[in-house]
């Protein structure tokens, strides 16, 4: 799905990063949390800032971005693998990405039962 965002310094509507999978934003909407993944099927998770059209791409390998907050985003970082890595895929844990500094911590948390603006998906670590 390819998602366009109408920027009001240039006055018009842009392609911005290909198809968007996940999407999510706080309840300010500044800011766009999702994932995209390449032909080469490396999980990326990036950002934009709405305001300023900037991108910035968490650490590593990630997917399924979930604002918390308003800076902070869980989301699920892929582990190496030892070995192949078969149907199961790669392992993954809940990480914590803030905004503000720019860390990626992993994270304590298990499981979101929601979040606001309503309408965010649970989901389990």
């Amino acid at each position: 799905m390819r998602r366009h965002l109408y920027t009001p310094q240039t006055a018009g509507w842009s392609s911005r990063d290909g198809s968007w999978e996940h999407p999510n934003a706080p309840a300010d909407r500044r800011y766009i949390a999702f994932d995209v993944n390449y032909t080469t099927n490396t999980p990326v998770a990036r950002v934009l800032d709405v305001q300023t059209g900037t991108l910035t791409q968490l650490p590593g390998m990630n997917s399924h971005p979930l604002f918390l907050t308003g800076n902070l985003i869980l989301h699920m970082h892929y582990l190496p693998c030892n070995g192949p890595c078969g149907e199961a895929g790669y392992p993954t844990e809940e990480w914590m990405y803030d905004l503000r500094d720019g860390s990626d911590v992993k994270s304590s948390l298990y499981y979101v039962f929601s979040t606001w603006p309503r309408g965010t998906p649970a989901r389990a670590g």
